[in-house]
C-alpha cells in the first residue's frame, strides 16, 4: 500500500469532500486494528514512520491539518490524536508529529497550497467489537479471518459512504481516486 496518495488524497479532500477523508481514517485505523493482530506494534509503527516520511519529504506540512480539522468527527479526531500520542510515548524511531511552526518539515508546500480544513458534514462512528483470529493450520500465504457483524456493517458503511463520495465528485477527483486505488491493486 502507497500511503503518500492516501494521504494527499485526505488532505485535499478536506475542504470540500470530508466523507473521503473520514472513510479512509476509518478504513486505515481499521488495517491497523485488524489485520494482523499479532504484529499490531509493527503496524502502527509503519505506519507512524509512513506519516513521519510525508512530513519531512513536505507532502504535506504537518499532521495538524487532520488533527486540528473541525470538520472531522470528533470521535475520528481524537482517535487519530491519541494514535499519534501514543507512537510519540512509545518514542518510535523515525515518528515525528509536528506542529506548523515546527522547523522539522523539510520542504512543506506554501501555505496557499496546503489545503485548510472548513466546517463541513460530520460522521458517526460506530464502535465494532473486533475480532479477529488467524488460523494456526492455514498456510502462511492464507489469513483465515473471522470478522463480527460490526465488522461487517463498518465495512459495508464505509464502503457506501465512500461510493456516495465517489457520485457526488467530480472528473479531476475520480482520476485522483483511480490512480490511488489502482495503487493498492499493484
Amino acid at each position: 500500500m502507497n500511503i503518500e496518495p492516501a494521504m494527499l488524497l485526505m488532505v485535499y479532500s478536506i475542504p470540500r469532500y470530508i466523507d473521503v477523508t473520514h472513510t479512509l481514517l476509518e478504513f486505515l485505523f481499521l488495517l491497523v486494528d485488524s489485520y494482523d493482530v499479532e504484529h499490531k506494534d509493527s503496524m502502527a509503527k509503519g505506519v507512524s514512520s509512513s506519516f513521519s516520511v510525508l512530513v519531512k519529504k513536505g507532502v504535506i506540512r504537518s499532521l495538524d491539518v487532520l488533527t486540528s480539522c473541525d470538520a472531522l468527527s470528533r470521535v475520528m479526531k481524537e482517535r487519530l490524536v491519541r494514535f499519534l500520542s501514543d507512537l510519540q510515548q512509545a518514542h518510535f524511531p523515525g515518528h515525528l508529529v509536528c506542529s506548523g511552526n515546527s522547523s522539522c518539515m523539510g520542504t512543506p508546500l506554501s501555505p496557499e497550497h496546503q489545503p485548510q480544513c472548513s466546517p463541513g458534514e460530520r460522521f458517526s462512528t460506530m464502535s465494532s467489537d473486533t475480532s479477529v483470529m488467524i488460523s494456526d493450520d492455514a498456510a502462511p500465504w492464507s489469513i483465515s479471518v473471522m470478522a463480527s457483524n460490526d465488522q461487517i456493517r463498518s465495512v459495508e458503511n464505509l464502503i457506501e459512504r465512500l461510493g456516495e463520495a465517489t457520485e457526488k465528485s467530480g472528473p479531476p477527483d475520480l482520476c485522483a481516486l483511480e490512480e490511488l486505488l489502482l495503487s493498492f491493486v499493484a
